[in-house]
């Protein structure tokens, strides 16, 4: 979850530079988007108070991986973002981190709570 975060953030960043056809900004971009493809991890056995964790965990992955994947296949082959696909990944981009950040609080506390 950390490590959607934080990509999401670097792909927020720089995807206004992706859409203008700056190399720097597409090779971050691709280099997040690789990160968040490369590091979910699912489970089938989820404890019933890290349900909603998992589920949130879950969803924004989906969603995300949906919407990004179409600018990310640009900029990698093309060097930029047309405008379709700046929209698409904006929507996952701007929203996910607000559905992703209080499961990320909610499992560090219970992980707290756990450790202590």
């Amino acid at each position: 979850m950390l490590n959607m975060r934080e990509s999401l953030s670097i792909m927020q960043g720089s995807l206004g530079d992706v859409h203008n056809a700056d190399a720097n900004a597409c090779s971050a971009y691709v280099d997040a988007c690789d990160v968040i493809f490369h590091s979910g991890t699912f489970y089938e056995d989820i404890p019933t108070d890290w349900e909603e964790i998992d589920f949130a965990y879950g969803i924004s992955s989906i969603y995300s991986v949906d919407r990004i994947r179409p600018a990310y296949l640009s900029c990698r082959d093309a060097g930029r973002v047309d405008d379709f696909n700046f929209g698409l990944a904006w929507q996952a981009i701007d929203p996910t981190p607000k559905v992703l950040s209080p499961a990320i609080d909610a499992a560090a506390s219970k992980l707290s709570a756990n450790s202590g």
